[in-house]
């Protein structure tokens, strides 16, 4: 898997940089290990040819899965795929690793990285269904843990159940994803209003 996600990393090409640029994730993408699917990989990754690559990292930065988004709008396959039978958990592990007071858990590895370009400590869950119980343990050392679900029916329903699954957490509201509002004008304002209501204390 290791090897896999390295040789992704290494033909991220024009059109993933473009891509990266475009959704303000070019400066995280090396260090989140982001690549891009060659078209004349073998025959175990054909399936996810000119995808963009997102390894899920263990605290230890060890590749232990990955998990594929298009980025061509016209492609038709699925907007997201990932091998079978292969677990995604948490994504974004390392940041459990840091001394900081606040976490932020999005519906997205895409947002989550957008918080992390901008400064902040976050993981993300693939979707909005993802989250289990037992995932609350690993923020036990954060005192305060935000939820940020896009503003939907179906990101209501994952701020619920993560705050009913950790008492203490609380939820950000954006009108768009945190993605979204990156890219508009006034976003990394919008994006610290938000932040500071749910009570989140951003590290210096």
């Amino acid at each position: 898997m290791t090897e896999a996600a390295t040789l992704f990393q290494e033909s991220l090409g024009d059109a993933g940089r473009e891509y990266l640029e475009g959704r303000g994730l070019a400066e995280v993408a090396g260090a989140a290990g982001l690549g891009l699917v060659p078209g004349d990989v073998g025959p175990e990754w054909q399936k996810y040819a000119g995808m963009l690559s997102i390894p899920y990292l263990t605290v230890d930065r060890e590749v232990i899965s990955i998990r594929f988004r298009t980025i061509d709008p016209d492609d038709q396959r699925p907007k997201y795929l990932q091998p079978p039978g292969s677990e995604i958990s948490i994504y974004n592990m390392p940041a459990l690793a840091r001394n900081h007071k606040t976490i932020i858990i999005t519906e997205g590895e895409l947002d989550c990285l957008t918080l992390e370009a901008y400064g902040y400590t976050a993981i993300g869950m693939p979707g909005a269904n993802s989250w289990k119980p037992h995932y609350a343990r690993a923020l036990d050392g954060f005192q305060r843990v935000i939820v940020a679900g896009d503003p939907d029916d179906a990101g209501q329903k994952f701020n619920e159940t993560i705050m009913s699954s950790i008492r203490r957490a609380t939820a950000m509201h954006l009108k768009a994803d945190i993605n979204d509002t990156a890219s508009q004008p006034g976003g990394f304002l919008e994006i610290a209003e938000a932040f500071a209501r749910a009570g989140g204390e951003k590290e210096v």
